[in-house]
């Protein structure tokens, strides 16, 4: 959800710094609602292109999540050392 929240704000102020305060979310509820719907769409149908690519190819894959990254750091960076290392456990590998 936080992903899709820094977007909108990255479209409606034109930066990647600048905000909108939470009560002009309600001023733009119904651009949201349709921002929202939109942008599902549209990764959905970005997410099932990669994935069936992926799974016709017998590529190995890991889908790591943006909210993961900033409300599990620690265990999502080992799993991905984990993935990339082709390992369980990381004792005793360099990462």
């Amino acid at each position: 959800f936080d992903a899709i929240v820094s977007y909108f704000n990255m479209v409606l102020t034109e930066t990647h710094i600048d905000t909108i305060e939470d009560d002009e979310f309600l001023k733009f509820a119904e651009l949201w609602d349709t921002f929202v719907r939109e942008e599902i769409e549209i990764w959905k149908q970005f997410y099932a292109h990669w994935l069936s690519k992926a799974v016709r190819s017998k590529v190995d894959m890991l889908v790591v999540r943006y909210e993961d990254l900033v409300h599990h750091r620690r265990e999502t960076y080992e799993a991905v050392a984990r993935f990339v290392l082709r390992v369980d456990c990381l004792k005793g590998t360099p990462a």
